[in-house]
């Protein structure tokens, strides 16, 4: 075959057609979620989406995990009015959002039913290639997730024969993240030694990121255009900050480097307070880097990245209180809890006085009755607000109708909350003692690449991707996707780090 382009000029073009398919993507999902979702359009393309990662389960494992992780991230859950929604209806009742995680299909989020087709296809393939567990780290995951998974059905058993019986929805519903941390844990397994994975992973996160980041363009400019600011801009902050991060730190090209973080944080605003608590924990662990990560090039972009990230959120601010002067405001009031921590004044936020009000509770049940301090309530174990009355008016923003009308509530808005709720301190431990184990692995494949490479490879990318994404897996078990990705992840680092130290 002859080639009759110079090198140089086939990248171009190659380079082009990439950011022209992410454009064309960005403004499609876009268009999908301002004016599809809540349609019957919504529901097709989302049992399209279905299809379409079936379909190519079929053909290849590696494929299916790509697709499901592309639309799982790029597919909001809920809709861009929302919150206007729940004002407008006094917090009663929200219309109807049809996306890749809200539609059901017998009781079951399309989204959840993708990885458990996913699931099934790799322990097929698992069990015809014989594929044995070489990693003992990671043999250990799996035998503290039986374990867990014990003592989450031991105290259900307990609530049972004390009359605290779990409704069965949500027994599966809590059911649910075991078999995605397993599944995600299976298909690591199968496709982590396949060639360029690490790559593969990579390119997969860019994409996405890039497709959410210009997608906040098009609503900017649409809400610009309708006259109506809209805080809402379908992002996802848990992948986007610690990518941002990515960014800042080991893309060489200046130029490129603040373009990519300016999309990266496009990608990832948020309003929510624990997701301006977790970008400073990720600031906090990048300066742990500087200083254990024995590498020049590493704390002089590290430095250069955090001063570069103050100066481009100063611009983002001033830009919103330009832009929407009421989004500004509340964005001001969303940091009145950190000065209010600091201080320790009493919280006036109706959020953060659902989330004390939900831990006084669970654990004043817990020191009440004793067994829940350790083992929890188990699966489908529920609150209830009696030892100290409700902190405001519930309504749909805070639980679910079902929730809402028999005075149960399984799904309280902390992480940390649920995890005691339902497991007590053994599951909390676990879990904490999981991210413990995900962080070092990543600081350790870190240090290990930086001998034969640098912090411009892909490889270092993920490996620092994964150190700062473990910091927003403290509170990420509503979301299908994270629990996927983050046993995928944790598994990969694993198996990764046992062939480093082979070699």
């Amino acid at each position: 075959m002859i080639n009759y382009y110079p090198q140089s000029e086939q990248n171009n073009n190659k380079n082009l057609n990439y950011y022209l398919v992410v454009v064309l993507v960005a403004l499609l999902s876009g268009f999908y979620v301002q004016y599809l979702a809540d349609t019957a359009y919504g529901l097709f393309i989302s049992y399209l989406m279905l299809t379409v990662i079936i379909l190519s389960s079929l053909f290849s494992l590696e494929l299916s995990v790509k697709l499901f992780v592309l639309l799982s991230l790029i597919t909001p859950q809920f809709s861009r009015t929302f919150v206007e929604q729940v004002v407008s209806s006094n917090n009663q009742e929200v219309e109807q959002f049809f996306s890749f995680h809200s539609v059901q299909f017998a009781g079951l989020g399309l989204s959840v039913i993708a990885i458990i087709f996913i699931g099934f296809i790799s322990i097929c393939k698992l069990l015809y290639q014989k594929t044995k567990l070489e990693s003992k780290d990671t043999l250990s995951f799996f035998k503290g997730l039986y374990f867990i998974f014990a003592v989450l059905l031991l105290a259900t058993t307990v609530s049972c024969l004390i009359g605290r019986t779990p409704d069965i929805r949500y027994i599966i519903s809590d059911f649910r993240m075991f078999i995605i941390w397993g599944i995600g844990a299976l298909a690591a397994i199968l496709i982590c030694n396949n060639e360029n994975i690490i790559d593969k992973i990579y390119n997969i996160l860019l994409f996405s990121i890039l497709v959410i980041g210009l997608r906040t363009l098009f609503f900017f400019a649409n809400d610009f255009i309708s006259g109506r600011p809209n805080l809402e801009y379908a992002t996802q902050a848990y992948i986007a900050y610690p990518l941002m991060f990515v960014f800042a730190m080991t893309i060489r090209s200046l130029f490129k480097r603040l373009l990519m973080t300016g999309v990266a944080l496009l990608a990832a605003i948020s309003m929510k307070r624990e997701d301006i608590a977790f970008v400073f924990l990720c600031v906090m662990a990048i300066f742990y880097l500087i200083v254990f990560l024995n590498d020049r090039g590493l704390r002089k972009n590290a430095l250069l990245a955090l001063m570069m990230l103050v100066v481009i959120t100063s611009f983002a601010i001033f830009a919103l209180a330009i832009y929407s002067p009421q989004s500004f405001d509340f964005l001001l009031y969303k940091f009145d809890f950190f000065s209010k921590l600091m201080s320790g004044d009493k919280q006036s936020s109706g959020s953060v006085l659902v989330r004390l009000y939900e831990l006084q509770n669970i654990v004043g049940y817990s020191v009440e009755h004793i067994y829940p301090i350790f083992i929890g309530m188990g699966f489908g174990g529920y609150f209830d607000f009696s030892l100290t009355g409700y902190p405001i008016i519930l309504g749909v923003s805070d639980y679910s109708i079902n929730e809402l009308a028999t005075n149960k509530f399984v799904r309280p808005h902390s992480f940390t909350n649920f995890l005691f709720l339902k497991g007590g301190l053994i599951f909390l431990t676990y879990y904490l003692s999981i991210i413990i184990k995900m962080m070092s692995r990543s600081f350790r494949l870190m240090r290990r690449v930086l001998k034969t490479k640098s912090i411009y490879s892909n490889e270092f990318r993920i490996y620092l991707f994964c150190f700062l994404y473990s910091i927003f897996c403290v509170n990420m078990f509503w979301q299908p996707v994270h629990n996927f990705l983050f046993s995928f992840l944790l598994v990969l680092l694993l198996v990764r780090t046992k062939t480093l130290i082979r070699i």
